[in-house]
């Protein structure tokens, strides 16, 4: 796990203040990424790297507090980002970061466990 932990921390996506008791979690759904990443380029075509790198994100921030629910798939993942975006364009063929920020925010609370407000 440590080789893992350092691969991780060394490309950027692994903060190392990450919390111990969700790092089995976190590395799992990179490697995950990773083989999901490998394959798609491989199959060529069209493919958006800011989404791929959002993937990495939602896999972060989720696994931090253990709020992504369901089962974790990039692909599923990346595809729901493409599908949003272009929802959210309405036809434009740019977008901006605030678009890709509110696009990822809506994606992220499609997959965020419902856990009742602590009082």
């Amino acid at each position: 796990m440590e080789d893992l932990k350092k691969k991780w921390t060394d490309r950027g996506h692994l903060t190392k203040d990450f919390p111990e008791e969700n790092l089995e979690s976190v590395l799992d759904r990179f490697e995950t990424i990773e083989k999901w990443e490998k394959k798609r380029r491989k199959t060529g075509g069209a493919f958006n790297e800011q989404f791929c790198a959002d993937v990495y994100a939602v896999a972060s921030i989720t696994a931090r507090d253990n709020s992504f629910k369901g089962k974790f798939n990039p692909d599923e993942l990346y595809e729901e980002m493409k599908t949003t975006m272009k929802t959210m364009r309405k036809g434009k063929t740019d977008y901006s970061l605030y678009d890709e920020a509110k696009m990822l925010t809506q994606v992220m609370d499609n997959h965020k466990k419902k856990t009742p407000t602590k009082k």
